[in-house]
């Protein structure tokens, strides 16, 4: 008895410390940094999308984000709404953003602390190129250093992100 208690104990968790594949964690104020704490001290980094519900963008880029289920094998995807002032006060404790969306990935650091936020600036509708960025290519990183923005402003006049208020 004490034995299947244990185990149901131990599965209960893990479910907990590891989001089921396919899952994107809506995260709020109060359970960001503890989420991003307990993904790193597991050694899996985290991929935090801050966006607004009004924001087209932020309506544009969630099947895309999605999608990166099982393309970043140990990466956690997790959203926060960033219009309600106590989610935006956790984000801001972590780095300044300015618009929405804003993508960014947390990785394990020295002694299972978190490290980052570093800022997703390639294409929000590629799940392809995130993956690639998930999984540090350096490919990746020489071909988006200093071009993304100038892409951004570039493309049809107009910026892929709404401003945050």
């Amino acid at each position: 008895m004490h034995q299947r208690l244990a185990s149901a104990a131990l599965i209960a968790a893990v479910c907990l410390l590891a989001p089921a594949r396919g899952e994107v964690t809506e995260l709020d104020g109060s359970t960001l940094g503890p989420f991003i704490a307990k993904q790193a001290k597991a050694g899996r980094s985290v991929f935090v999308d801050l966006y607004a519900p009004w924001c087209g963008h932020c309506k544009k880029l969630a099947p895309t984000f999605q999608e990166l289920d099982g393309m970043a094998p140990n990466v956690a995807l997790a959203r926060v709404d960033a219009t309600v002032a106590a989610n935006a006060a956790a984000a801001d404790t972590f780095g300044q953003f300015s618009s929405y969306p804003t993508l960014w990935l947390f990785k394990p650091g020295p002694g299972g602390k978190p490290a980052g936020p570093e800022e997703y600036t390639g294409n929000y509708q590629e799940a392809g190129a995130m993956a690639s960025f998930l999984s540090g290519s350096a490919r990746f990183r020489q071909q988006q250093a200093g071009a993304a923005k100038a892409a951004r402003s570039a493309r049809s006049g107009a910026p892929d992100t709404c401003a945050r208020e």
